[in-house]
């Protein structure tokens, strides 16, 4: 209590990081009353279970029978505490003590089998790999369970309670000398067991509930950032061969989700990025409906006009991708030099955006954004004005000079439509609109 006291305080007067420390405090305070309630409020359930009625079991079945118990109540520390105490009122022996032990430490697995239900795969995969650490524990210390108790005796613990403590903490301590050093194999493994789910884009929104609305927006930060992130990586995918990574860092930090998409062909990223970007809409819908802060609201409108802008950066790109990937092949030399043009434009438009953050600092501000959208424009203006020359001078087909104006047109599309989003997402709301009403 005095915890969340404190904690409420400083989140509710204090300012910046003061508040930032009371909103941590708070929510641990209240995470510790809550398992205080937890614990209380199974009390009288392990007060009604009697150590009597299941004497005379044999020794697979204690191992059931603290699995269930230690199911029921959700702690294995309960059904040890349980145990200790039926073995000091000689009500059971020490190997079915032990035998318990197994069973509890197994029916712990019971929380994460069900929290990884309709969570996503690596959610799965903890749980998974859960069950297997103490199902193969349980299966090596119910083999060994008298070579391991004669063990501890031998060390000179010789009372019953002790041992019994001292072969909880042998039980997992075997499991430590089986898969430490494995671990990287049975990761790999678990992976390929349990694959990601590949009708679902998002990396984060699986792992939070719309419920939570600090961490629910946090995880649309993530899957926002990712997926502009995504259509920087198309609209370099769009020619062949593909862009080279400019020198800097991506305009957004993003975690993961990147390096898998290299694998995938134009089309397939394309159509992952539309799948994605409905995922961010349909979790936003969910978190409007829970209570939100007007800042969190704000901020929630920012993300997903980032999404609808980035979304329509990639539409363009897609538009014109044929166009581009036919002026790469046989064709009239003209096509060629206006290729080049294209390329080199977009070459140095994501030359631009990877020079954001190249200084080491996250921030991007209003003014670094408008003089991308100038260069970009600049760009755009000077490749129009070559074509209407070379319409003039006669080296352009009628059949050409709408395809070059168009591709002209829809690759400053891509280019202004990312610079938006990357407005929407860095920026405040007012300078968000003064970028927009930039000329572009």
């Amino acid at each position: 209590l005095p915890m969340i006291a404190v904690g409420g305080a400083a989140l509710l007067f204090g300012k910046n990081r003061w508040s930032i420390a009371g909103r941590a405090l708070l929510a641990l305070g209240l995470l510790l009353l809550g398992l205080y309630y937890m614990k209380d409020s199974v009390t009288g359930l392990q007060q009604s279970i009697d150590f009597r009625d299941v004497t005379g079991l044999v020794r697979w079945q204690f191992v059931l029978f603290g699995l269930v118990v230690a199911a029921v109540i959700q702690s294995s520390s309960a059904t040890i505490m349980l145990t200790l105490t039926a073995l000091n009122a000689g009500i059971i022996t020490l190997p079915d003590a032990a035998a318990v032990v197994i069973g509890a430490d197994l029916g712990t697995t019971t929380t994460l089998l069900i929290g990884s239900i309709k969570g996503s795969a690596e959610k799965k995969r903890v749980a998974a790999a859960h069950v297997i650490f103490n199902a193969t524990n349980a299966t090596i210390a119910l083999a060994l369970l008298p070579q391991i108790l004669h063990l501890i005796e031998q060390l000179g613990l010789h009372d019953p309670l002790y041992v019994t403590v001292a072969f909880h903490s042998t039980l997992n301590t075997i499991g430590l000398i089986v898969f430490l050093p494995m671990t990287g194999l049975f990761a790999r493994r678990l992976e390929r067991l349990i694959p990601d789910d590949e009708t679902r884009e998002a990396r984060y929104l699986s792992e939070v509930s719309p419920d939570v609305s600090d961490a629910a927006m946090a995880a649309l930060e993530h899957e926002s950032s990712l997926l502009i992130a995504r259509a920087v990586q198309l609209a370099s995918a769009a020619f062949e061969p593909m862009l080279e990574r400019p020198a800097g860092r991506m305009p957004v930090k993003h975690k993961r989700g990147i390096r898998a998409q290299r694998r995938r062909s134009f089309e397939e990223l394309y159509r992952a990025n539309k799948h994605l970007g409905g995922e961010i809409f349909e979790f936003a819908v969910r978190l409007q409906a829970s209570a939100l802060t007007e800042e969190q609201s704000a901020r929630l409108e920012q993300l997903l006009s980032s999404t609808r802008r980035a979304i329509r950066s990639s539409k363009s790109i897609k538009d014109i991708r044929h166009n581009l990937i036919e002026f790469s092949g046989p064709a009239s030399k003209i096509t060629h030099v206006y290729l080049d043009r294209f390329r080199q434009s977009m070459e140095e438009f994501l030359g631009d955006l990877f020079a954001l953050r190249e200084k080491g600092s996250d921030d991007v501000t209003f003014e670094d954004l408008a003089a991308v959208m100038k260069r970009q424009r600049e760009r755009h203006d000077d490749i129009h004005r070559s074509v209407y020359r070379d319409i003039s001078d006669g080296g352009i087909a009628q059949t050409l000079v709408f395809t070059l104006l168009n591709v002209n047109r829809e690759l400053m599309n891509c280019q202004s439509w990312l610079v938006l989003a990357l407005g929407r997402f860095h920026l405040n709301e007012g300078q968000a609109e003064d970028l927009q009403q930039l000329p572009r």
